[in-house]
């Protein structure tokens, strides 16, 4: 764990979005090691580049936090990352702030790393990472409750987050609705023995509770739609004034399962798809944690032989036939979005 002074000092002032991952944590379970041929092949290709050159994130990274100042996509944001890192190696030609090195792309100048010593890095914009530096020494920035949130979460998560959502949030994209109707929100995932995740959320007004109580249902549905009679997976939702408690448990056992259905589903909607056709859409179950890392999907255009040329006379040119659907596998459920392109419906096995 990285020291309290080093993160809390280099913390955004006015911290409010706290993100942990206990990298070394993930890397020790049952379910990560059956993956190990992909972190080796990562590993490699950084590795292979640049200054990063000997840096292995799956042996020299332990435990990372991303912290911020609010919700909103401006809001000053900066990583933090603790494990072990060649200074005298990865800082060749850097620049240096304060006698820091500083990494920075020269095709990419939206971020840069800086090495604070050989356990700690921070990552951000060139002026978040030249500002955190100058905070050393300064004294804590977190405000004590939420750093002792942070450690209470890291204490019993893999991955966990901790936050408050400012009124008058300018996020955007999907979630945008979603994190303006909640001013709060605590999250955490444990993946040891199979999956614990628990969430609590609270909503800023009476009319957001409202809507997040019929989609938290919708959602509830849906998920125990899909379990199979025999599941151990437990699902529960709570809610009372104003705020929702969400907790999922699932046995290594299911989550194997599950993550297998997942893989089988997005092969056959690859297997499926005809030209012209937009990309397959995540089954509901791609919400587990990505441990199975990124799926690669085949490019059958690509290897598709081009159609013989044929000429055929006029008189019997043939009646064109309309291509055949994609065959959609029937236990499985479908996500249809609507002609508005604000809408998203989930179709469950059965019709329903």
């Amino acid at each position: 764990m990285a020291s309290d002074t080093s993160v809390s000092e280099l913390a955004p002032p006015g911290t409010k979005v706290a993100i942990g991952i206990n990298v070394r944590s993930l890397l020790t379970s049952s379910l990560a090691k059956d993956f190990g041929a992909q972190e080796q092949d990562i590993a490699a290709k950084l590795s292979a580049g640049g200054n990063l050159k000997g840096f292995d994130p799956f042996k020299d990274i332990d435990q990372v936090w991303f912290l911020a100042a609010g919700a909103d996509a401006k809001a000053p944001m900066l990583v933090i990352v603790h494990g072990r890192f060649d200074v005298e190696q990865l800082a060749q030609g850097a620049k240096r702030y304060h006698d820091i090195p500083v990494i920075e792309d020269e095709k990419d100048s939206s971020y840069a790393v800086g090495l604070i010593d050989g356990e700690t890095a921070i990552l951000g914009d060139p002026a978040q990472v030249r500002e955190a530096i100058d905070r050393r020494g300064s004294g804590a920035q977190l405000d004590a409750a939420l750093k002792s949130r942070m450690d209470e979460a890291q204490s019993k998560y893999d991955v966990w987050g901790i936050g408050d959502c400012p009124d008058g949030l300018t996020a955007k994209g999907d979630a945008a609705e979603a994190l303006r109707s909640i001013d709060r929100f605590s999250f955490g995932a444990a993946l040891h023995e199979g999956l614990e995740l628990t969430a609590e959320l609270h909503a800023r007004s009476t009319g957001d509770a409202a809507k997040m109580t019929a989609a938290l249902s919708i959602l509830e549905a849906a998920l125990k739609a899909q379990q199979p009679k025999d599941s151990g997976t437990k699902f529960d939702l709570h809610s009372e004034d104003g705020s929702f408690r969400i907790s999922l448990a699932m046995s290594d056992e299911d989550l194997r399962k599950a993550i297998a259905t997942q893989q089988t589903w997005v092969t056959s909607a690859a297997s499926n798809r005809t030209e012209g056709d937009p990309a397959p859409v995540a089954a509901p179950e791609a919400a587990l944690p990505a441990v199975a890392g990124p799926a690669t999907l085949p490019v059958l255009e690509a290897m598709t032989p081009p159609a013989p040329s044929i000429i055929v006379p006029e008189a019997v040119q043939p009646v064109p036939v309309a291509p055949k659907p994609a065959v959609k596998p029937k236990n499985q459920a479908e996500i249809i979005k609507a002609p508005n392109g604000d809408t998203m419906f989930v179709k469950l096995p059965g019709g329903k």
